[in-house]
């Protein structure tokens, strides 16, 4: 028997296959061109807004839609062109079978209106395929009047419009709206009106989503739609919402909020932020109560800790709104007057996060457990109130976690308070495995070493090293002051960005004490304008001798006449000196005219600079000349010395001054 051979080169093409990891491709089968096939089609496209009631459940002439359909597609499979599918075929089959209770079919003409021809002609341009919606906009913008059969057939038209589908489509609702509103139609058919308005609101809906996508707000939104808005909103409600102030709170307008939010689509997305806030402050108010009422104890036990947590959860459980709030949302809550920015995931939580810092800021102001870096500087002292005694058992945790946050800074060398952050950042676990609510004190120091801390720095310095109108602070103790705040083992915990601007404003201060020019950039920062703005209330003139008592700051006692700062009183030191000779005067005289020039006139400071020459050389022919006092020689070296160093520094600024405009 013959052994029959094999197919040659199968090993090929089955080893191929391996290696190049190749499948036969199968083909799909074809889809089936059945009735019952193309009905389901049918359905999923031409019916999908209606409902199964309306589909398998509504009978009409002895057939549902779906029976319908399988008669007449089969029809059309057995007798090709037989039956005219299209646009018209279903939109009859949408009309029978809708429920009763649809727009579409309660908005019914009156047969014994007439209907102008041009708008027939423009809404069958609108409704054909593919549609040409601009002739029936157009009609819409120039009518002056619609019966009811008219205005009934617009309103079917717009209710077939889908506003989120394209812009074409939003604009034509739009004009509808336009139209109703320009000729008062809601007024004139309320009936029709209150059958549309849900579609009304739709469309203004889109509207506004359309600009905000721009970045657009709901203020912008409503005054550019004031003609249409008022379709859903309700008018009263909305603008006083519209008008309130920059500085009233939207607890304010509560019930207005209410009205609007609940109205429609549209109020509630224009405002539900406003409505949150509202609930926000609420809960906010109601949680720095009881905080209040957790310091006012005497002393603060664990249990009297609960008994405060639990009263205050009752409290929150009585706010209708809670349950809105945002399950995952940054809330900010209090230490020592500092704000603590966390994350929460409901108002219990955020409750317990308040008590806990509220408890461990009367625990630091009372000195019971170490301070933060910094703390000592930035966080307000007590009023000299007693502070409640708090129990130690529940001050162990944090005390461990500032001890070891206290021992890994002091052993770094880290002169930033970017550095001392990065050294607590990873440390982070060992910090709140210690204690879970460890991350209140990092908040702290992050906000320290941030754009917070840098503010709450700047506005400690203008305080203490800048004079103001209340504050006649002398230049050298304004220089002390601004000195120890630069030297402070405080402003090493701040950011970078924090200690330049110190840094510069201290430079300001000692320039001025040497007798210099005070300027600035016109593009330096706000802080650098203000401690500049301030140095105009070192030029102080009382018409006699200038007395500061030990804190650096003016005497008043005994002044009859008013103390003049600034321009004011560099103009009344000018008068003093402007008609004495050169050889009445000396360069300490002179030396706020140096400093404050900008408060003299063109032609004072030429006379100033005048002045000046003639006292320099006054002072320079009289160099040499053995003195006719013998005063004693360590004490008048030390007081020459000094008056010499401020009366060189405002010569030599003159002179530099003059060689930038010197041949």
């Amino acid at each position: 028997m013959e052994t029959p051979k094999k197919a040659a080169g199968k090993k090929l093409a089955q080893e191929w296959q391996l290696a190049s990891g190749s499948k036969v491709k199968v083909s799909r089968p074809k889809r089936s061109n059945s009735a019952e096939a193309q009905v389901r089609k049918s359905l999923a496209d031409n019916f999908k807004t209606m409902s199964a009631v309306e589909i398998d459940g509504t009978v009409r002439e002895g057939l549902t839609l779906r029976q319908r359909l399988m008669r007449d597609k089969q029809q059309q499979l057995d007798q090709p062109g037989s039956v005219a599918f299209g646009k018209c075929y279903y939109q009859t089959l949408r009309d029978l079978y809708a429920d009763g209770s649809k727009v579409e079919v309660l908005l019914r003409p009156d047969p014994s209106l007439a209907v102008r021809p041009e708008l027939v002609e423009a809404a069958t341009a609108a409704l054909k395929h593919p549609p040409n919606r601009s002739l029936l906009v157009q009609f819409l913008k120039v009518a002056t009047a619609f019966n009811q059969a008219e205005f009934v057939g617009v309103l079917r038209w717009m209710m077939s419009l889908h506003p989120s589908a394209s812009n074409d489509q939003l604009k034509s609702g739009l004009a509808v709206l336009e139209t109703v509103s320009r000729l008062k139609l809601q007024e004139k058919f309320p009936h029709e009106a209150s059958l549309v308005k849900s579609k009304w609101d739709e469309i203004l809906l889109e509207a506004f989503l359309s600009v905000a996508k721009a970045g657009f707000g709901p203020a912008h939104w409503l005054n550019s739609h004031s003609d249409v808005w008022p379709l859903v909103l309700p008018v009263s409600q909305t603008r006083t919402l519209l008008s309130l102030g920059e500085d009233e709170s939207w607890n304010s307008v509560a019930k207005e909020l209410r009205a609007v939010t609940q109205s429609s689509m549209l109020g509630k997305r224009l405002f539900t932020f406003a409505a949150l806030k509202v609930v926000e402050e609420s809960v906010q108010d109601a949680i720095e109560a009881s905080c209040k009422d957790l310091l006012a104890l005497s002393a603060i036990s664990p249990d009297a800790l609960q008994k405060v947590k639990t009263a205050g959860l009752e409290q929150l459980k009585s706010l209708v709104s809670v349950d809105d709030l945002p399950d995952r949302r940054e809330v900010t809550v209090q230490y020592r007057g500092w704000p603590i920015v966390l994350k929460v995931s409901c108002v219990a939580e955020q409750l317990d996060w308040a008590l806990m810092s509220a408890l461990r800021g009367a625990a630091a102001a009372a000195k019971s457990i170490p301070w933060l870096p910094a703390e000592e500087w930035l966080c307000p002292t007590g009023d000299g109130s007693k502070q409640a005694a708090v129990s130690d058992e529940l001050l162990t945790k944090p005390r461990a976690v500032r001890e070891l946050m206290s021992a890994l800074v002091n052993a770094g060398d880290e002169k930033t308070g970017e550095g001392m952050q990065e050294t607590l950042k990873v440390h982070r676990d060992k910090f709140l495995a210690l204690d879970s609510y460890a991350a209140i004190d990092l908040a702290f120091i992050n906000g320290m070493c941030g754009e917070s801390g840098r503010k709450k720095v700047e506005d400690l310095y203008l305080k203490k090293s800048v004079p103001s109108a209340k504050n006649l602070l002398s230049v050298d103790a304004a220089v002390n002051n601004s000195r120890s705040m630069v030297e402070s083992s405080m402003l090493q915990c701040m950011g970078s960005s924090c200690q330049g601007s110190i840094s510069a404003a201290h430079s300001m201060l000692c320039a001025i004490q040497k007798g210099l020019p005070a300027c600035i950039d016109p593009d330096s920062t706000d802080f650098l304008k203000k401690v500049f703005s301030g140095t105009q209330y070192f030029a102080v003139y009382t018409g006699g001798k200038l007395v500061y008592d030990d804190s650096g700051v003016l005497s008043t006692a005994g002044l009859t006449e008013p103390v003049l700062t600034g321009q004011d009183a560099v103009q009344a030191l000018w008068k003093d000196v402007a008609g004495k000779s050169a050889k009445d005067l000396t360069l300490a005289l002179l030396e706020p005219f140096v400093t404050f020039r900008r408060f003299l006139n063109d032609e004072q400071r030429k006379d100033a600079d005048k002045i000046l020459q003639e006292v320099l050389a006054a002072a320079s022919s009289k160099k040499g000349k053995p003195s006719k006092v013998a005063a004693g020689p360590k004490e008048s070296a030390a007081k020459g010395t000094k008056r010499k160093s401020a009366a060189t520094a405002a010569a030599e600024a003159q002179k530099a001054a003059k060689s930038l405009f010197a041949a």
